[in-house]
């Protein structure tokens, strides 16, 4: 029971997640306002519940970790947006999805904990369908695709570092704490740039961002984050690519992108390298 629903938070997680890219390239604000949505909406949401439990500035005994995971965060939020409004959809997401195998370096580095043959094979069978799936279009090269590309290979790295540390917090901090410190430092840096570019917009672009903001920082993070907290890192970090085909299938909708028998191959690697995860050891 407990899996199906972990499994049930991440699809919900990623369907989310995967429109983050249209969001982005379809609103107007600058890159620093956008994070200011994205990291704001969920920060201000959070914030009276964190100063009812006396948690604004963290436990003492791990505040330095969870505002360092926060510092993680926020830089690579900023990343990740610059990343899609330089480069193409289907680059970002490539790239996007070089984070799990970057923790499992991490983990198996830092903890020094033995990675499994298995393990790794999932998740090269993963990225290996997302390459398929990109195959038809290449890569461009232009100036802001190299610049895209860069950020977003970054921001991958950031985001497993961060990811490993909010695991760990989770073990002692509920879901909506740690959503907390996720966005917390991010959102005050970033919110000021918001709150100057809203007078320069229309409402309904406001009105598109501060959703996004609920969407990805609220419901799709407290999704995966219910998910992370009861799954060990590389079978969640190998269903997350479920967002790959999510997203496949929104520019499809959305974007009037076309199908083909790469992309077919791809959905289909990435899909079972999901599945197959769900057969993994008991490890926390």
């Amino acid at each position: 029971m407990k899996l199906q629903k972990s499994l049930g938070a991440i699809i919900v997680g990623t369907l989310i997640g995967a429109s983050s890219g249209l969001f982005i390239k379809g609103i107007p604000f600058s890159s620093l306002a956008f994070s200011g949505f994205r990291m704001g909406v969920p920060f201000l949401i959070l914030l009276p519940m964190m100063i009812k439990r006396g948690l604004v500035l963290g436990p003492l005994q791990n505040r330095r970790k969870l505002w360092l995971g926060s510092l993680f965060n926020g830089v690579r939020m900023l990343l990740y947006i610059l990343a899609y409004k330089f480069t193409s959809l289907a680059n970002g997401v490539v790239l996007l999805y070089l984070w799990p195998l970057f923790a499992l370096l991490i983990e198996g580095a830092v903890r020094k904990k033995k990675l499994k043959l298995r393990e790794i094979g999932l998740l090269l069978l993963a990225l290996s369908g997302v390459a398929f799936l990109n195959l038809e279009k290449g890569f461009s090269l232009s100036a802001d695709d190299v610049t895209g590309s860069l950020c977003m290979i970054l921001s991958a790295f950031l985001f497993s570092v961060s990811a490993l540390i909010f695991k760990d917090a989770l073990a002692d901090h509920s879901e909506g704490e740690v959503l907390y410190f996720q966005n917390a430092l991010g959102a005050l840096v970033f919110l000021p740039f918001m709150i100057r570019e809203i007078p320069h917009y229309p409402l309904p672009a406001t009105g598109t961002a501060l959703l996004y903001g609920f969407l990805v920082g609220i419901v799709a993070f407290g999704c995966m984050f219910y998910a992370m907290k009861r799954m060990p890192m590389f079978q969640y970090g190998a269903l997350t690519y479920l967002e790959v085909i999510f997203g496949v299938i929104l520019g499809m909708l959305f974007l009037g992108e076309g199908f083909s028998p790469l992309k077919g191959l791809g959905i289909l690697l990435v899909l079972s390298s999901s599945v197959l995860s769900r057969f993994g050891g008991k490890e926390s």
